[in-house]
């Protein structure tokens, strides 16, 4: 599972048995996620920045954050 905290500007990864196994830097103040499964991202929306940070889930490292529009996914 993962938990957005926007006053830590970071997400919590939590396993099945409700254990923190890693906080990922998320950007500014996180407000939300997608899941993008074509590439295995997650897209965290940043407010009040409008950015959108990418962060892989096989290596949960920043991709990517910046302003993203609509269809301009990244893989």
């Amino acid at each position: 599972m993962y938990v957005t905290n926007a006053f830590s500007a970071t997400i919590t990864v939590i396993d099945k048995k409700n254990v923190v196994i890693d906080t990922i830097a998320a950007g500014s103040v996180p407000a939300g996620m997608t899941f993008y499964a074509g590439c295995g991202n997650m897209n965290v929306s940043n407010s009040p920045s409008y950015t959108v940070r990418v962060i892989g889930i096989i290596s949960p490292i920043p991709i990517l954050e910046g302003l993203l529009t609509s269809g301009n996914n990244v893989c």
